[in-house]
């Protein structure tokens, strides 16, 4: 028999942000990737580019929608149920629910 997980015994689940485009500091570099639902398509399983991208600015003002190597970004708004994994440190906009903190048991 299968055994039943809840979403909450592998990580935390959270949404995405889009900084405020009012502040050229948010979008001042390139710093990180800004995960979009295009970005789906342009990438295979992993996230690994991205046409969108942030300034360190804008990442460290909202350290709670981090998204982490290796955790689970689906698209639930729009273009619903694209699922990728995350490459390396960046974040998504408010279209992408993510999993996060996998616990890697």
């Amino acid at each position: 028999m299968l055994k039943k997980y809840k979403i909450s015994d592998i990580g935390t689940v959270i949404t995405g942000i889009t900084p405020s485009t009012q502040n050229k500091l948010n979008y001042s570099n390139n710093d990180y990737k800004f995960i979009c639902i295009p970005d789906f398509k342009a990438n295979n399983r992993y996230l690994k580019n991205s046409n969108n991208y942030i300034s360190k600015y804008a990442f460290d003002k909202i350290a709670n929608k981090h998204l982490h190597k290796d955790d689970i970004a689906i698209s639930c708004i729009g273009t619903i149920g694209n699922v990728g994994i995350v490459w390396d440190d960046c974040i998504s906009n408010q279209q992408i629910n993510s999993i996060t903190s996998i616990n890697k048991k």
